[in-house]
């Protein structure tokens, strides 16, 4: 059978029909056909000190970063660094180790947000979201995180 092309919510995607399933409906596998963008918050994030929060980053189409390197910066000092399909904490800036996490199981569909625990005021500012050697024209997003204080 030969590919199809359909567009599925504003994004255009080649159909495969691979094969029959036991059930006799046949296996249909989604291709993207577009280049994948790396997308970052549009909107500040705020934590208060001593909370962990949730820096968002994911690729637009979901694309496997498993086999990338994942690069997050704050200012030019490196956050959290993932390359040969796993963390490099030899990279790491100090005062960042022990807290940051990339969550590997939802590498596969394009998610690098980076969990950032117990956030200090030092946090407060921008976070660089990048994947060097994605084949796309944007390959970086950008976070900006505020940081407040409880004041009881």
């Amino acid at each position: 059978m030969l590919p199809q092309h359909l567009h599925h919510e504003g994004t255009r995607h080649l159909v495969i029909r691979s094969c029959l399933l036991a059930s006799g409906r046949p296996n249909t596998v989604f291709v993207s056909a577009e280049e994948p963008e790396v997308i970052g918050s549009h909107v500040p994030v705020t934590a208060l000190v001593g909370q962990d929060v949730i820096l968002q980053c994911q690729l637009e189409p979901p694309f496997d970063v498993h086999n990338l390197t994942v690069e997050w910066r704050f200012h030019k000092t490196i956050a959290h660094m993932y390359r040969s399909r796993g963390d490099d904490f030899d990279s790491q800036h100090e005062r960042f180790r022990n807290r940051t996490v990339l969550f590997h199981d939802n590498m596969v569909t394009g998610d690098i947000s980076l969990k950032l625990i117990n956030v200090t005021e030092e946090d407060k500012g921008n976070y660089t979201c990048h994947v060097p050697n994605l084949q796309s024209q944007v390959r970086k997003a950008y976070i900006t995180l505020n940081v407040g204080e409880c004041s009881w």
